[in-house]
This record gives structure tokens, C-alpha cells and sequence, in this order.
């Protein structure tokens, strides 16, 4: 489920709550917060991926992210034009004579660092996306089960969704602006936002276990230090998930391992709950 970055960065444009409801957008960081405790930072709700640093990477971006993210090279940041002066006919007046584009040249040391950078910015970006798509997966996991009721606002009014609305896979648009067309829910279109019932987010704290010191909630539920150590078996038996990897390809296929180790014992936890603790052990947190 995508997001639109800008949007989700800008609170001032979005709507406000109610006694009873809470706008999409706020309900999916409450989530978040109480899925990964002190790991949520919210930058996972606009976290962006950047383009890796190689031979086809142009001179002027180098050189900006240089300067911008590594200031011990000493480097300014250039946003003019790459593009050389137009040529004047000879005989013809320049009218407006400019500056031909600097030439930049990197030494092996910038580029190594450079492009070190933007892996290690990646990586994590990459885990911050893991997170919010688990906080979205939970809040969708709590629609379709009854759990939580949501709304959409028309001309002051709030109408219900249906829970069936939320079982589908199309559900990029409506996070990404948190709105949906009534007339058209499945349509990657509309303007009437999405609310979430207050009541059923204080609900559904009973089936998320909050990070450590993240507003009390209850005990864990489950024996999630079993699981824990099955989890990380299965890693060290098969290798990390991950592209290469024939048993594991994505951390998907873990998580449906240990929500299967739940299930051949008759139990059975959220599975955005269990995407948030595998995503935990595998970054190395207890």
C-alpha cells in the first residue's frame, strides 16, 4: 500500500477529528505507534526510497547529495542548469551572455562515500516502509473483521463502510490521500475522506501488545518469546529473507511461517501483529 509523501508529511491539510471519529491518516499512526512502541518515528508514513549511486547517476545530483548530506567534502549545492549557452551568430550582439555549467569532477573517496550513503539511507527507509505497511495491514486486518468502524464525511454527515469495502487488494489510493468515492470504493478515486471510530481504536488495543512503556495496554497475549526463537531458528537454519534466498525470498514468507507455527497450536494472532514482532527480531530487538 503506497502513500502520497507529501501528504502525509503536511498535517495542516488534513481534516479534523471528532469527539467520534478520527481522520484515516491519525488512526494508521496511533496503530503504528502501538505496534512498534519506540521504533515509530512517523518519518515511516513519507519514507522514500533514493535512486543508487552508479555509473549512471548525473553529475549535478552527485554532487548535491555530497553536499546536502556529507559536509566534510566541502562541497555547495548547484541547482542551475546543465545545459550550455545558446551560441551567438557571429556579427549578432549577446544580449544575455551567461555562465557556461560547471564542469564537476569527485574524487574515488566522495563517490565511495556517496554511494555508502544512499545504501545505508535505503536500508533504512525500507524498513521505516515494512513498518507503516504493517500499520495499514492492522487497521484494514480490524475493518474487514468488524472490529473497527470507519466512516466517510459528505457534506458535514458521516456514513458507515461497509466492512466489505475494505476486502480488497486495491487500497493504494485510499491511503494515499485517505479518501474514497462512495459511489466507487474500489476506484483508485474521490474526494470524501476516511474516518475511524475513536471507540474502536481504544478497542482494539486488546489485540495489539504495545511496545515497552508505550501507554501500559495488557500483557502479551501470546508466548511471543517461543515464537521469537522458532523465528530466528528458521533465519539461521535458511538464511535472512531476501532476494537469492529459495526457502525465504521475502519476509513474507517468514511471517507466514510463524503465523503457521501459531496456528498448528490453535492460535491465532493478528498477522499484521506478527509482521510487527518478525520485522522487531530481525532487526535485532527482543
Amino acid at each position: 500500500m503506497g502513500a502520497n509523501s507529501d501528504f502525509w508529511r503536511d498535517q495542516t491539510v488534513w481534516p479534523r477529528d471528532t469527539a467520534e471519529w478520527v481522520f484515516l491518516a491519525r488512526a494508521t499512526d496511533l496503530l503504528g505507534r502501538r505496534l512498534f512502541g519506540d521504533q515509530w518515528t512517523r518519518e515511516e508514513c513519507f519514507a522514500e526510497l533514493m535512486r543508487p549511486i552508479d555509473a549512471t547517476t548525473d553529475a549535478r545530483t552527485l554532487n548535491n547529495i555530497i553536499a546536502k548530506h556529507l559536509p566534510q567534502f566541502g562541497r555547495k549545492e548547484f541547482h542551475g542548469s546543465m545545459a550550455s549557452p545558446p551560441i551567438v551568430p557571429i556579427g549578432q550582439r549577446d544580449t544575455a551572455p551567461g555562465l557556461p555549467p560547471p564542469r564537476f569532477q569527485f574524487t574515488g573517496e566522495e563517490q565511495r562515500c556517496a554511494a555508502e550513503f544512499v545504501r545505508a539511507q535505503n536500508a533504512k527507509a525500507l524498513e521505516g516502509i515494512e513498518r507503516f505497511k504493517a500499520a495499514q495491514e492492522a487497521l484494514v486486518d480490524y475493518a474487514v473483521g468488524g472490529e473497527i468502524v470507519t466512516s466517510f464525511r459528505t457534506n458535514g454527515e458521516y456514513k458507515v463502510i461497509p466492512s466489505a469495502w475494505w476486502n480488497t487488494e486495491k487500497l493504494n489510493y485510499r491511503f494515499d490521500r485517505c479518501k474514497i468515492d462512495p459511489d466507487a470504493p474500489f476506484e483508485a478515486k474521490g474526494q470524501s475522506w476516511i474516518f475511524v471510530s475513536k471507540a474502536g481504536l481504544e478497542g482494539s488495543r486488546k489485540s495489539v501488545v504495545s511496545g515497552p512503556g508505550k501507554g501500559g495496554g495488557r500483557p502479551p497475549e501470546y508466548n511471543w518469546e517461543e515464537a521469537r526463537l522458532y523465528c530466528l531458528s528458521v533465519v539461521a537454519e535458511h538464511g535472512r529473507p531476501g532476494r537469492g534466498n529459495r526457502r525465504l525470498p521475502t519476509q513474507a514468507d517468514l511471517i507466514s511461517l510463524v503465523v503457521e507455527h501459531f496456528a498448528n497450536k490453535d492460535i491465532h494472532p493478528a498477522p499484521a501483529t506478527v509482521k510487527a514482532k518478525v520485522s522487531k527480531w530481525l532487526s535485532g530487538e527482543a
